[in-house]
């Protein structure tokens, strides 16, 4: 079902029982068990675990979809995994449904980089602290990936139509493998 299109815009909806609002609400029960899942994916982070904290923050991003905070954890496990692509869709996920939150930017950085797309790395480490994320590890970060992007013989266009390229081949793959024609 569709999202409520007021709500999305206003962030309430006037229409009471409206069936896209009601649709996209998450349960307390479903908070709950997202809360606990995230409590027990930390204790997993914790104990260098990835791959269990990785299937609770997953279990939690399920459970609500809309958290920033489980995508972003769950963003961290994928990067401490070395699945890097994984690591960026969910932090650019974060970034997108809170933009004000710094570490969804730090969290990008941390896959950008792993990709060894170093301009955008850079980029992101700067939105980080721009958005409140001042730590010493972002700056270094930063100031890491201008050097490396520097040395990398390639340029921030190169990495953006390189990543918009690897995205339209992984699309197609999944296009093929559902059964669908390309043209």
């Amino acid at each position: 079902m569709a999202e409520c299109p007021y709500m999305k815009e206003h962030g309430t909806c006037p229409v009471a029982g409206c069936p896209a609002c009601k649709a996209s609400e998450v349960s307390d029960r479903a908070k709950l068990k997202a809360e606990k899942a995230k409590a027990d994916g930390n204790e997993a982070f914790k104990a260098e675990d990835y791959r269990t904290a990785l299937r609770h923050y997953s279990l939690a991003v399920n459970l609500v979809p809309t958290s920033h905070v489980y995508r972003s954890n769950r963003s961290a496990a994928y990067s401490a995994l070395g699945q890097y692509k994984e690591a960026l869709t969910d932090a650019q996920k974060t970034t997108e449904i809170d933009p004000s939150w710094p570490k969804g930017y730090s969290r990008a950085a941390l896959a950008f980089r792993g990709l060894r797309f170093f301009h955008l790395a850079a980029e992101a480490y700067e939105k980080a602290i721009a958005h409140g994320e001042d730590t010493e590890k972002n700056k270094t970060g930063a100031a890491e990936c201008q050097k490396l992007a520097g040395e990398s013989g390639f340029g921030r266009d190169d990495e953006v139509r390189t990543l918009a390229e690897q995205q339209d081949a992984e699309n197609q793959s999944k296009m093929l493998e559902a059964g669908c024609c390309l043209m």
